[in-house]
């Protein structure tokens, strides 16, 4: 383990880890086209979110098992509730030994594949820091809450094909995979996830979902809904779960 990956463990054992920025250089795919000044944040829910980041929560290094999670907060697409659905649960994972990472996820805003886009990226930070982080590549989970909880569910069961995935990156937006037989560098400005018939960067090794928006006929999610897909109704009878 390099110096600075040591250092970082050990202030993310912290009690009160600090957030990190998702995109550290600033170039994130696609533009949710929310106006920044909608950006509400009171120490338990975060509105309006344009610049997406995570805190990554380590277990004691005595108890450390190896395993990971990814946790999205729910909030209807419009908000995260990272207090109650993101640190706390975090800091139970830990007591059990799992390293936890909370992602606050940018809302879609009609534009269904940022949350997505989001996701991806905090998987690839994930396995990229594994052996810093001191967390297994393979062991690698993804936990949601309400509408995180769909997010969560759409990772593990929707094809991420060009059609739910396709958004307009920057030029250098790089997707490295391998599988069995082939190994290849894969560069394309509309692509976030690249997926091979037997292997899937983006998705998770484990999925756990909490009260998770299942059915998109219920009337109760219709606005969560029309914050993912901007209304399209073809678009959500793709996403639904159901």
């Amino acid at each position: 383990m390099s110096i600075v990956g040591s250092m970082m463990a050990c202030l993310c054992v912290a009690q009160n880890p600090e957030p990190q920025l998702l995109y550290p250089d600033g170039k994130m795919p696609g533009n949710n086209e929310i106006d920044p000044k909608n950006f509400l944040d009171n120490e338990e829910i975060r509105a309006g979110i344009t610049v997406p980041d995570y805190t990554l929560f380590l277990p004691d290094p005595q108890k450390a098992t190896g395993q990971c999670i990814i946790v999205c907060p729910g909030g209807g697409y419009g908000c995260v509730c990272y207090a109650r659905e993101g640190n706390e649960v975090a800091r139970w994972l830990n007591e059990n030994g799992i390293a936890a990472i909370v992602l606050r996820y940018r809302m879609p805003n009609g534009h269904h594949q940022i949350p997505i886009a989001d996701y991806a990226q905090a998987m690839k930070t994930a396995r990229e820091h594994a052996e810093q982080w001191g967390i297994n590549p393979h062991q690698i989970g993804v936990m949601g809450f309400s509408a995180g909880g769909h997010l969560a569910g759409m990772l593990a069961t929707i094809s991420f094909d060009r059609e739910t995935t396709s958004i307009k990156a920057n030029d250098d937006n790089c997707v490295s995979f391998k599988d069995t037989t082939v190994e290849r560098q894969v560069s394309d400005p509309d692509v976030v996830c690249m997926l091979k018939e037997k292997f899937n960067l983006c998705r998770p090794d484990a999925v756990i979902l909490s009260y998770p928006v299942v059915s998109f006929a219920h009337d109760g999610v219709s606005e969560s809904i029309s914050r993912l897909t901007g209304g399209n109704g073809a678009l959500s009878d793709k996403l639904s779960l159901q």
